[in-house]
């Protein structure tokens, strides 16, 4: 493949994404290859299997990484991701699209993805699936056992999901919001096909380091100074009939999980830190909303 475009599929679970997917792979003669990849197919989310969550999603994004890595290097990628898709659909075309079919809640889920675009200098898109929680909880008393999950989870998820921040977020940017009602082939060939070709026409600019730059442990701990510093001037605003300990603890454990999402990167730069801030500030607002203490951030 000449180019890559990686999409990330944001969203509820039961909104429609793995549909998507489907849908978008009938569709004939679109001047791309799919590929789909489902992450339910490789991550185990069985509540014995709860803890080794993130561990299993950074096994199959370094996957991921090192077989574009590959291609870009052996022109090998097609044949060994084809290997361990979830489905592949050969168009004739010198592009490949990836769909990345998760939850992709969190900011840094996409963020990572992003990442490994930019490092290849391939596309990146994300498609944000708009819908309500009444509809998502709907839709998903009618999956089939294994595939539904529980109420709690997607209630639970819903309070956690980060909408996609254009305004705030460069790297977001190439971002479509497609509602539930619009999931059907006409609709997704009108409107979703052009938008991915928009995409493949923008390829991220891989970073260019310089000889001499801050190490990557020193980068890491300016990271953990600036957000510990963030956590202690929340804490000290917030009123005394509050309870700052376990709200300490909800920032203290977003705090380690961006740590980790930021030393599992190969370099880092002084965006990348800023933007590991900006994820780790609007966690900050969404702890504070949840408290209704937001006013006196």
């Amino acid at each position: 493949m000449d180019e890559i475009c990686l999409l990330a599929l944001i969203g509820l679970p039961a909104v429609g994404k793995t549909s998507f997917c489907k849908l978008l792979l009938q569709i004939e003669s679109v001047p791309f290859n799919v590929c789909h990849i489902c992450y339910d197919e490789f991550i185990d989310i069985s509540e014995e299997n709860l803890v080794n969550y993130k561990e299993q999603r950074d096994k199959l994004l370094n996957t991921l990484d090192n077989k574009i890595g590959a291609w870009k290097s052996f022109k090998i990628f097609n044949e060994t991701l084809m290997k361990s898709c979830s489905a592949y659909k050969d168009n004739g075309r010198n592009r490949l699209l990836i769909l990345c079919d998760d939850n992709h809640f969190y900011g840094s889920m996409r963020y990572r993805l992003y990442q490994i675009a930019r490092k290849y200098g391939l596309s990146y898109g994300q498609i944000f699936f708009d819908c309500t929680l009444d509809l998502a909880l709907q839709q998903n008393t009618v999956r089939e056992g294994s595939h539904r999950v529980p109420e709690e989870v997607v209630t639970r998820m819903y309070t956690k999901l980060e909408v996609p921040d254009l305004k705030n977020n460069s790297w977001e940017q190439n971002t479509f919001t497609l509602a539930t009602e619009n999931l059907n082939k006409e609709y997704i060939s009108l409107n979703l096909v052009p938008f991915i070709v928009r995409n493949f026409a923008v390829p991220l600019k891989p970073l260019e380091f310089p000889a001499t730059c801050p190490t990557k442990q020193s980068q890491v701990h300016e990271l953990d100074l600036l957000m510990r510093k963030h956590i202690g001037t929340v804490i000290s605003k917030i009123p005394p009939n509050v309870n700052k300990k376990q709200i300490a603890l909800v920032l203290n454990d977003s705090r380690k999980d961006i740590l980790d999402d930021c030393k599992a990167l190969e370099h880092l730069v002084d965006a990348d830190i800023r933007n590991f801030l900006q994820l780790f500030e609007g966690k900050i607002e969404s702890v504070l909303n949840g408290h209704k203490l937001a006013e006196d951030k």
